[in-house]
């Protein structure tokens, strides 16, 4: 029973994050609408998630649970930074 609330747990954290990330490179064109979220899904969501979790492999094969965590943490928050900072 355990299992499947950490289960369900992370699942919601990485749809959150992946919503997160998504969200800025949502063009904020006036003709642009409801017809680019598949485009972003097909095109960018779907390559980033294959391309992360080809990297989380090779990652996991070669180093430390720690210095896994702390690289993709690090990672993230970079994005979300440098994100702010920008804005």
């Amino acid at each position: 029973m355990m299992a499947v609330h950490v289960t369900r747990g992370a699942t919601r954290r990485s749809d959150s994050l992946t919503f997160a990330a998504r969200d800025p490179f949502h063009p904020r064109c006036a003709r642009s609408g409801a017809e680019v979220i598949p485009f972003l899904k097909t095109y960018v969501q779907l390559p980033g998630a294959i391309l992360f979790t080809i990297l989380y492999s090779k990652m996991s094969n070669r180093m430390s649970q720690e210095n896994v965590f702390y690289s993709i943490l690090g990672s993230f928050l970079a994005f979300f930074a440098s994100f702010a900072l920008v804005i």
